[in-house]
């Protein structure tokens, strides 16, 4: 008996030797995968849209509007967008023989005749603002748009808003203060009643 007990402790020993070497034996290394060289990246240029340009080519005053003349074409915009074009068809003298100018002998009246076609593009309306330089230079400091009532039918008056898909005619009665000079006209959309041009054009 003291054999048996003795041979079944030599061989537990054995045995708990054996899994005590196999738990300290020297681990196997883990192999690091191998990613490459991590290349620096450069961000894509980002793509920017340029504000339209009226016309590049043309002739632009010391005031910076575009410098025209009668039978010129120019674009309007809604705010950025192109939506249709607009004509001068000319400046003439105003018929100031009735009464309602016979107080106003020192101001000049000229008609102005506007065309202007406009796309379905256009989602709000237009609108024309005029401002003169007289002949010495001098910002004219009133407004010189009038009511033409006195002296052409309202059917002749250009309308004072255009909307989208029109095409109008009309005249517009300015007043300046001298017989030659410079008319500004700033086309502008009643979205945010800024003009993205000016132009100008002799009388």
């Amino acid at each position: 008996m003291q054999t048996t007990k003795t041979l079944t402790l030599a061989a537990t020993a054995a045995l708990s030797l054996a899994v005590l070497t196999g738990c300290s034996g020297t681990a196997e290394p883990t192999a690091t995968p191998d990613i490459g060289t991590v290349e620096p990246t450069t961000a894509a240029p980002v793509e920017t849209t340029e504000a339209p340009v009226a016309d590049s080519g043309a002739t632009v005053s010391e005031r910076g509007n575009q410098i025209i003349t009668v039978g010129t074409t120019t674009d309007l915009f809604d705010i950025d967008l192109p939506v249709g074009s607009w004509t001068i068809e000319s400046i003439t003298p105003a018929d100031t023989s009735g009464s309602a100018f016979a107080w106003d002998a020192n101001t000049t009246y000229l008609l102005v005749t506007i065309s202007a076609e406009t796309t379905a593009d256009l989602t709000n309306e237009i609108m024309f603002a005029w401002e003169a330089v007289d002949a010495e230079g001098f910002t004219v400091n009133e407004t010189i748009e009038h009511s033409g009532a006195d002296v052409l039918p309202e059917a002749e008056e250009l309308p004072a808003r255009i909307g989208p898909g029109e095409k109008v005619r009309g005249s517009v009665l300015v007043g300046v203060p001298t017989e030659t000079g410079t008319l500004i006209i700033k086309p502008f959309s009643t979205a945010n009643n800024m003009a993205m041009y000016g132009y100008e054009v002799a009388y």
